[in-house]
């Protein structure tokens, strides 16, 4: 009886529909492990099939409200075997529907070494051309980000936090559309286009999920960014527009001073710029070697004299010493020509202000704010003379600090107050920040500086004199066979200017890739042009050869291409590397015109010379005649000429035998009849 209703009960069980309803408790599989750390544990994840079946490809992510504005913070995981692919690969997923212009997180491998402890490294990128000088990392705020190689089969894993300006409602009302794509790396760490079968890309359809684990489980990201918000929230104070500040070289300040709770400083340059900071203990910053899972907070304040539109700025470059990709806090005065946008009413009153600025090119419009760090409880107050001060906090990822060591740019310059521009620096540098003893160690190369600017100078002296010496071969022929001396020494010397300026470039450069990449280009086809025309010393056909005239029209316009790529390639450094201005546009150009200007002239001269057009068809006429005349005379000399030699051998042969009857005893000879 027991058994028969156990067995009834157990029916019972298995098939009551209210058992069928609970869904079995399925373990959330969307965990990713960078390193030695322990898994994290996201609110979804997805493999995107739509790659190329070798590498595969997938995205974590959870969303939860930012703590600073209404967008979005997204904790994303990546983990791409781009190794799978080629060697020297890396993975990238971008925010947005097409390239040009996505923010895009990019994972990649890198040897290992001090700079690169784990065997990868992320970078956030700001996608805004397809040439790949422009990709530049740290253009993209990333926080709280890890990489690493998976152990197990080699794929590269990373973790990062980004903040989003979209809401999670937003994001989630719609499916998310974003890239998913994979392509080379080059020698010098460049990312190149993703092309062919072996580089994957595609743009991808998500239906994102809004995140369902309690904030206080999501782990210790937010709560870091949460403090960091909480202690950037700034006091409220009164402005203060009488304390005078004066402009001691020492880190003590009085009166109303906005640096008067800084303990170290530094002055950087020839009395360029003073930065202010606390000493840091070394158990302030993460050690050599982070992976940098951390962002540090550091108050800086910064001092110096800026009279008129001068401004002052100091720098967090995204790669030692490389202003490109750097952001910079910039203190400017506010005076009463001062651009709105700039300044605001406060600001005015304060006499200075203080601003962030991303440095994206050495253009006066690639420089523009907002920066992309994390700044907050920024201040700035100036005497009303020349005497400027600041102060701010920003947010540095951990491996930006090297045992202690923070790089940091400074610089000094101009303001255009009409647009607000900053206009190129007068004064630059670079240096080493030692937190913990407030010593700076400048890491300027002024060497390099000077071989770049003597390889300026030498580039528009040695083509400048290559450009006479082609206008001398065109219109100077007429001086006699001192033309022809003229143009071979001023092409020759102008090619040693070129090719020394080539040199020093490259030494400069150090092995580094140049951003110019236009730049860089026109310069080696130019030079190589140029290189090509040193044939005309040694394989110079004669005047009579049947090859003459096509060497003649190969140098001729091989030596113009040269010229004209050389020309354009100077005009765009001036513009666009240099930046020093337009008076040195103007000043070239006024040199060029006088060359150009000369050529014309002495052709113009030569032709006016020259006699009327009848006259000139009678001179023609008779060098025909006469040329004709010479060549009948030759074709007559010529038979005579050959008889020449049987006549004359003749006559020496009765000579001889003359000679011979006159010797003997006369028998021989035939004696004239009387």
């Amino acid at each position: 009886m027991k058994t028969l209703i156990s067995f009834y009960l157990t029916l019972i069980v298995l098939h009551c529909p209210c058992w069928a309803q609970l869904p079995p408790e399925q373990p959330n599989t969307c965990q990713l492990a960078v390193g030695d750390s322990p898994p994290e544990t996201f609110e979804d994840c997805s493999t995107i099939t739509t790659l190329d079946p070798l590498v595969p490809y997938t995205f974590y992510y959870t969303l939860t409200p930012s703590v600073i504005g209404s967008g979005t913070s997204w904790r994303g995981g990546l983990k791409i075997k781009v190794d799978a692919a080629a060697s020297g690969a890396w993975g990238g997923f971008g925010f947005g529907p097409r390239m040009l212009g996505t923010d895009s997180v990019i994972l990649l491998k890198c040897e290992l070494g001090p700079g690169c402890p784990t065997g990868a490294r992320i970078d956030g990128y700001k996608l805004t051309d397809y040439d790949p000088a422009t990709k530049i990392p740290g253009s993209f705020q990333i926080q709280d980000f890890a990489a690493a190689v998976d152990s197990e089969d080699g794929s590269l894993v990373a973790t990062f936090t980004v903040e989003l300006p979209d809401s999670i409602e937003d994001l989630t009302k719609d499916p998310f559309t974003h890239i998913a794509a994979v392509g080379p790396v080059a020698s010098d760490g460049s990312l190149r286009a993703h092309i062919g079968a072996a580089f994957p890309y595609d743009v991808v359809t998500t239906d994102l999920k809004s995140s369902s684990i309690p904030a206080a489980t999501i782990g210790d990201v937010n709560d870091n960014l949460r403090a960091e918000a909480s202690a950037a929230t700034p006091a409220a104070t009164a402005p203060n527009t009488t304390s005078p500040i004066p402009p001691l070289p020492t880190c003590s300040r009085t009166g109303g001073s906005v640096l008067a709770s800084f303990s170290t400083c530094t002055t950087l340059g020839a009395n360029v710029l003073t930065v202010h900071w606390n000493a840091l203990s070394p158990d302030s910053f993460s050690p050599s070697g982070s992976s940098g899972g951390r962002n540090i907070s550091i108050e800086f304040g910064l001092s110096g004299t800026i009279s008129g539109n001068e401004w002052l700025a100091l720098g967090f470059p995204a790669t030692p010493g490389q202003m490109v990709g750097s952001t910079a806090q910039v203190l400017l005065p506010c005076v009463s020509e001062s651009s709105p946008d700039i300044c605001s009413p406060e600001n005015f009153q304060q006499g200075a202000v203080l601003k962030d600025y991303f440095l994206g090119g050495k253009s006066s419009r690639a420089v523009a704010p907002p920066g992309q760090l994390a700044f907050s409880n920024v201040e700035a107050r100036s005497d009303g003379s020349s005497n400027a001060q600041g102060k701010f906090t920003v947010s540095l990822p951990a491996t930006s600090i090297t045992n202690g060591q923070l790089n940091v740019l400074y610089a000094k310059g101009t303001l255009n107050p009409t647009t607000g521009l900053l206009q190129q620096h007068d004064t630059r540098g670079a240096a080493s920040l030692d937190l913990a003893s407030g010593a700076a160690i400048s890491t300027t190369d002024t060497s390099a500086e000077a071989k770049k600017n003597a390889h300026a100078w030498l580039m528009v002296i040695g083509w400048t004199v290559i450009l006479s010496g082609t206008v001398v071969a065109r219109s100077f022929k007429n001086l006699g066979p001192i033309w022809f001396q003229i143009h071979r020494a001023m092409q020759v010397f102008g090619l040693i200017c070129v090719l020394t300026a080539f040199i020093l470039i490259f030494s400069a450069l150090g092995g580094n890739k140049t951003t110019y990449t236009l730049h860089f280009n026109l310069g080696v086809a130019a030079t190589t042009l140029g290189l090509v025309q040193l044939s005309a010393l040694l394989f110079r056909p004669h005047l009579d050869s049947r090859y003459r005239r096509a060497w003649a029209l190969g140098h001729h316009w091989i030596g113009r291409s040269a010229v004209l790529l050389a020309v354009a390639n100077i005009y765009y450094g001036i513009i666009n590397v240099k930046q020093v201005g337009s008076w040195a546009v103007i000043s070239y150009s006024v040199v060029f015109g006088l060359i150009l200007g000369a050529g014309i002239l002495k052709e113009s001269i030569d032709y006016l010379r020259l006699p009327p057009p009848a006259l000139m068809k009678a001179q023609f006429a008779n060098v025909d005649q006469e040329r004709e005349a010479a060549t009948a005379v030759k074709e007559l000399q010529e038979p005579v000429t050959a008889l020449r030699p049987n006549l004359a051998g003749q006559q020496q042969h009765r000579t001889d035998e003359s000679k011979v009857g006159g010797g003997g005893s006369g028998s021989d000879v035939e004696q004239p009849r009387s």
